[in-house]
């Protein structure tokens, strides 16, 4: 995987730990992926969290550096009665990054992120979970390697 896709990654975790809608709920709890204990359990884990549960790209063409289209799913987790707190968990992700740029490490940029879907986890029933679809261009400052 490029730096730029690795750097996006990064960004968007960062930005979700530094919001303060998202840290009200959850506090720093947000994973790249969720942490197990000693058996492989994430049953362990202290909620409500929001984890990356997904991350998609699709190459394009941008002259000589590339460009990504990409898309990253995250998962709002409880534990508490209902959904009702995942769910409110999930709409303060999407507070902190629909239509939203965030700076990346690299010189990497993206044009912005966008919620393009978000609903219940199907076949979680406990502990909850909702999650939310974004996308957006990733512009890699990378130039391509010389051909020569």
């Amino acid at each position: 995987m490029s730096d730029a896709l690795n750097a996006l990654k990064t960004a968007a975790i960062d930005a979700l730990k530094a919001d303060a809608g998202v840290a009200a709920f959850c506090g720093p709890r947000v994973y790249e992926t969720v942490p197990r204990d000693s058996r492989g359990d994430a049953a362990d884990v202290v909620t409500p969290y929001v984890f990356l549960a997904g991350f998609n790209w699709r190459g394009k063409e941008a002259g000589c550096s590339p460009w990504f289209g990409v898309s990253l799913r995250f998962h709002a987790v409880s534990t508490r009665f209902a959904a009702g707190e995942a769910r409110s968990l999930a709409d303060a992700v999407r507070f902190a990054l629909d239509r939203k740029e965030i700076a990346i490490a690299g010189g990497h940029t993206i044009d912005r992120f966008i919620a393009i879907a978000g609903g219940d986890v199907v076949g979680a029933t406990e502990p909850h979970e909702v999650f939310v679809e974004f996308a957006c261009e990733l512009f890699d400052a990378t130039p391509y390697p010389d051909p020569a």
